[in-house]
């Protein structure tokens, strides 16, 4: 810390990490070979560097108005439940053998003895490879560049003041890519990327790499995409010694390439689709409305402390009230279908919005109530603003918001006779508040995401998914532990 001027006073930081992966012996030279590797690509350690600097300034000298923020580079933690990931997964240590033969006549007798186990299916088939888990050989840590500038003040009847605005972008972060793809193979009617084709019963066929030798083949690579800023205005306000109050908004906006959130070893193969939906190409690091945004949150506290001496009595109150979070409607189908654009997973693909749900040319339904279900579906569209504004165009990532969403605690704390000198206190507390004092409130929405379900395929060398709609699943959902109140109870004993 260097103290420039009696008014101003710099911080100055430099933090050094080295990285250290160890995954040069599970490298699998099947796996590699595939994607033209070699074992010395694989990456080795990395030393970074964050530097920092921090100031606080009083312009004024009074101590009423005070200046402060600070710019630096930032490192997060190696994600080692990702970077084990080619350890566990290499194509050959873990081998699947499936005889699918009818009613199971002639299926290998299940032998107990682990060194006599089958190797073979009655029709010759072997042992299946596994899965391939892969680290990019240029790999870096997640690292970012954040500054803040505020201004804290004193005013009048004794409120303080605080406006403060963060500011953040990535230089290095990861995001999981299915090398397995060997490209894109076309582009359906409505602008949707293929990567293979989907038969007549609508099951997806992917292009895979090397015949589909490999199941799976996911690859952890950076990029240097997203940013993110906010602005945050407090007001704190304290009435007394037994009476205080805080007020806080926040505006904010959260710009990302994949929002990751799991952290298992298993990892790659969960989320490297579920991070991100998309109908363009799934390596493409173009960045879009992170699933952790939040545009605004308006925060309200209080706390109380009774006047008396004994049996002290603390009261305090919580209010978040927030934005919904965002998402996108698509279609994840069980059994082998809802895969539209034929990558291997149903858990990516965002719906396309026709522009009249009536029009078969625009959007096909199976069974005989087919009719009954595009009115429906059309009624929806209209009733979903998010839905209405994108008709003739497919879903974009996080374009749809759930309901503002209401976080109500409050809590009671009553202290009791004390034994030798050691405080007991009874403490009451209410989660979920407004549900408490009224059943409709405090409600916690969450929306169906899968509102069509691909049941099929029309027939035609360009065919038609065919969907089911179900009304009454679509629409916000409140069976929830959330949406519900809760009580605690709990006895301290300090000492």
């Amino acid at each position: 810390e260097w103290r420039v001027h009696d008014r101003l006073a710099l911080t100055l930081g430099l933090r050094a990490e080295m990285l250290r992966l160890s995954t040069r012996p599970a490298y699998n030279p099947a796996a590699d070979s595939l994607l033209g590797r070699r074992t010395s690509d694989y990456p080795g350690s990395r030393v970074s560097f964050s530097p920092r600097i921090g100031f606080s300034w009083n312009p004024f000298g009074d101590s009423r108005t005070t200046v402060r923020g600070g710019a630096g580079i930032f490192s997060g933690r190696p994600p080692v439940g990702w970077l084990i990931g080619p350890v566990r997964s290499t194509g050959a240590s873990v081998r699947t053998l499936t005889c699918s033969i009818p009613l199971g006549s002639g299926v290998p007798t299940f032998v107990a003895d682990p060194l006599q186990q089958p190797d073979k299916c009655p029709d010759g088939r072997g042992f299946s490879d596994g899965p391939v888990a892969l680290i990019d050989r240029d790999l870096k840590p997640a690292q970012s560049f954040r500054s803040s500038l505020a201004i804290d003040r004193t005013l009048p009847w004794r409120m303080n003041a605080t406006i403060e605005g963060l500011y953040s972008r990535v230089r290095s972060d990861f995001i999981f890519v299915n090398a397995n793809l060997s490209g894109p193979q076309g582009i359906d009617e409505h602008g949707r990327v293929m990567y293979g084709r989907l038969t007549g019963t609508g099951r997806a066929e992917p292009a895979l790499v090397g015949n589909g030798r490999f199941p799976e083949v996911i690859d952890l690579r950076n990029h240097s995409g997203g940013h993110s800023w906010s602005v945050t205005a407090q007001l704190h306000k304290p009435f007394s010694n037994q009476l205080e109050m805080r007020g806080a908004y926040t505006f904010s906006r959260v710009r990302d390439v994949q929002s990751l959130t799991h952290g298992s070893a298993v990892a790659p193969f969960d989320i490297w689709a579920s991070g991100r939906s998309f109908s363009g190409l799934h390596d493409q690091r173009s960045t879009g409305v992170s699933s952790f945004e939040t545009p605004h949150r308006v925060i309200l506290a209080a706390t109380y402390a009774a006047p008396w001496r004994r049996w002290k009595s603390d009261f305090s109150l919580y209010y978040v009230g927030e934005s919904g979070a965002p998402f996108t409607f698509g279609d994840s189908t069980a059994g082998g279908l809802g895969d539209l654009n034929a990558d291997g997973t149903s858990a990516n693909d965002p719906i396309y919005v026709p522009r009249d749900a009536n029009d078969p040319a625009e959007i096909v339904f199976g069974g005989s109530d087919a009719a009954e279900q595009a009115e429906a579906f059309e009624k929806f569209i209209m009733n979903t603003p998010c839905l209405r504004a994108q008709r003739g165009a497919i879903v974009a990532r996080n374009s749809c918001r759930s309901p503002w969403v209401h976080t109500s605690n409050a809590s009671l704390r009553q202290s009791l006779q004390g034994i030798r000198g050691h405080d007991i206190a009874l403490q009451v507390e209410v989660f979920n508040l407004l549900n408490l004092l009224n059943p409709s409130w405090g409600r916690f929405k969450t929306p169906n995401r899968n509102i069509l379900q691909h049941v099929g395929q029309t027939s035609g060398v360009r065919g038609q998914p065919i969907f089911h709609f179900d009304a009454g699943q679509a629409g916000m959902n409140t069976q929830n532990l959330e949406s519900g109140y809760q009580l605690q109870f709990s006895l301290r004993y300090s000492f």
